[in-house]
């Protein structure tokens, strides 16, 4: 942790008039869909605004050990799960979401997506979001959008196979606990661009600046 100078930039892949415009477009039975799985309060996300410099305050000065912002003379805000779940109203507890790859899955969702690499890009997902997509195929295509885009972004464009075993029975997607999946994801991205082994800011940063400035 050191003190934030203004000097050091980040890049992430996580845009939020993006991830808006594809929330505002979904009809209302899509929108019924996203609260099948347990993500309905995304849909009320409508910041589209992310400050660069706040965000880079924050990771600065965020430790990664005890997961909280410490400040010169201030308090420790800390942040975990329960945090995630107040400000996001991602599920929180329940199926853990860990690193799991299922080669038969990745068949079925390239199958399903006709990507053109090995895993479907946030791009291609965005454009298979169409008002006439339903049932669980809406289901498994908006969870892979959601946590590539914006849930747990990283430093590529890609869906993480990670993730993929999540979407497998798309009736138990709402069953998975998301809100630790999200401080993971965070915590680790953090500590990784505080370690200088990256200038990719992976993470929901949005949950960040919100738990610490709100």
């Amino acid at each position: 942790m050191a003190g934030y100078d203004g000097s050091k930039d980040f890049r992430t892949k996580l845009s939020l008039p993006k991830f808006v415009a594809v929330t505002k477009r979904l009809t209302r039975n899509q929108k019924k869909l996203v609260a099948d799985i347990g993500l309905e309060q995304l849909l009320y996300v409508t910041c589209e605004y992310l400050p660069r410099s706040l965000i880079a305050f924050l990771v600065a000065n965020f430790d990664s050990q005890t997961r909280s912002l410490s400040l010169p003379n201030g308090p420790h805000v800390k942040l975990n799960a329960s945090c995630i779940n107040k400000v996001l109203g991602t599920t929180i507890g329940g199926l853990r979401i860990g690193k799991k790859v299922d080669p038969h899955v990745r068949t079925a969702i390239d199958d399903l997506t006709n990507c053109k690499g090995h895993y479907p890009t946030i791009s291609e997902l965005d454009k298979l979001l169409t008002r006439e997509l339903d049932g669980d195929t809406f289901k498994i295509i908006f969870t892979m959008y959601a946590m590539t885009a914006f849930l747990c972004p990283s430093s590529h464009d890609a869906v993480s196979p990670d993730y993929l075993h999540i979407v497998e029975n798309p009736g138990e997607i709402s069953s998975f606990d998301f809100s630790s999946a999200v401080l993971l994801k965070l915590v680790s991205s953090i500590e990784a661009y505080n370690g200088g082994t990256t200038c990719v800011l992976g993470g929901n940063l949005f949950c960040l600046m919100v738990r610490n400035v709100f």
